[in-house]
């Protein structure tokens, strides 16, 4: 699927609470995403000391997005007893290298611009990456014959609950099956292109 100006929103949580919420415009497409996930987790793999609140700043950061906010960065940091220098927090700059959102209204203001959504999970290291699609029959329907010939069957039974450890194989396999790809189970997925 094609789409122009597509926005996707990376969100951290710790046990089903929203601790930061990443907004990039231009980057909802699913060789984009993989990419931004990807730098997330290897900034997560570096952060065994740092609470919950810290990794998700500091993951976010590591693709190159900055905070945003009405709230005082420094006071906010106070309120949640962190260092703000201890992981790197810089303020945005660039609504393309990502604006993050650590309170709760602006968490609520990126998800509300978002187009295409990845929640990662804290406590459950998984990943669900929501930027693909399932084809449904209408959609096949508009394909080329030759593109649902011969899909990739990637070796993942879904596109949620993908473990950290494992995300780098999913991007691997996503990232170089054709626009569209079937998951174990046969369900043909495509990519937002």
């Amino acid at each position: 699927m094609n789409k122009i100006g597509q926005r996707l929103i990376i969100q951290i949580v710790y046990e089903d609470e929203a601790l930061a919420a990443a907004y990039y415009h231009w980057s909802g497409y699913t060789g984009s995403a993989l990419d931004i996930v990807s730098k997330c987790l290897s900034a997560y793999k570096t952060s065994n000391n740092l609470s919950p609140e810290e990794k998700a700043i500091k993951m976010l950061g590591a693709t190159g997005a900055g905070l945003v906010g009405e709230t005082s960065i420094s006071e906010y940091c106070k309120y949640k007893f962190f260092n703000p220098n201890f992981v790197n927090v810089k303020p945005a700059t660039d609504r393309n290298l990502g604006l993050i959102g650590i309170s709760q209204e602006d968490i609520d203001e990126n998800i509300r611009w978002g187009e295409e959504f990845v929640t990662i999970s804290l406590d459950k290291e998984t990943v669900d990456f929501g930027v693909c699609y399932e084809l449904y029959e209408e959609d096949m329907e508009e394909c080329e014959d030759d593109e649902l010939e011969s899909l990739e069957t990637i070796s993942f039974d879904s596109i949620e609950d993908i473990a950290f450890d494992d995300f780098d194989d999913f991007a691997g396999e996503v990232g170089s099956a054709g626009s569209y790809f079937k998951l174990k189970d046969g369900t043909i997925m495509g990519k937002v292109e």
